[in-house]
């Protein structure tokens, strides 16, 4: 049986450590920004809720 190596690049291999420490950051922000969309619809939900603005209807 014949062995096979195949090398698969890392990404440090073609991305200097400065531009993916800028990408983890960028990743890192668009993440809470993400968090900052959820927390803000709860909250508004909440209001909502607490004003008794939400009605409840049956579907049959």
């Amino acid at each position: 049986m014949k062995e096979v190596k195949i090398k698969v690049p890392e990404p440090k291999d073609f991305v200097s450590e400065k531009a993916l420490l800028h990408f983890m950051n960028a990743y890192r922000e668009f993440l809470l920004g993400i968090k900052e969309l959820v927390d803000f619809a709860i909250e508004k939900a909440i209001e909502v809720e607490k004003k008794g603005e939400v009605k409840k209807i049956e579907i049959e």
